[in-house]
């Protein structure tokens, strides 16, 4: 990714908007330097108590997901004849 001369900052403005229009946020995003940046706004605790729970749910379907598309990927190797590896003498 190219490097611009200014770091992006994300708007404070659309923050603003989402917590508007909701009742709380997670957000992660990853900057120019591949680094994660957080987002949180929990009005209260109900709400970050919510918003945890369901955010280790998706992590945990992510995960099993990725698993699953790993599997599926390393299986599509099964069909290569073992002979094709051995070693000349």
């Amino acid at each position: 990714m190219p490097e611009s001369e200014e770091s992006f900052q994300f708007p404070q403005s659309l923050l603003k908007q989402i917590s508007e229009c909701s009742m709380g946020f997670l957000l992660f995003t990853i900057d120019q330097d591949g680094k994660i940046v957080p987002f949180v706004d929990f009005p209260n605790e109900m709400t970050a108590k919510a918003l945890n729970a369901y955010s280790q749910d998706f992590s945990k379907a992510f995960t099993e997901v990725e698993v699953e598309n790993l599997v599926n990927f390393l299986s599509s190797f099964d069909d290569t004849d073992p002979e094709e590896f051995e070693e000349e003498d």
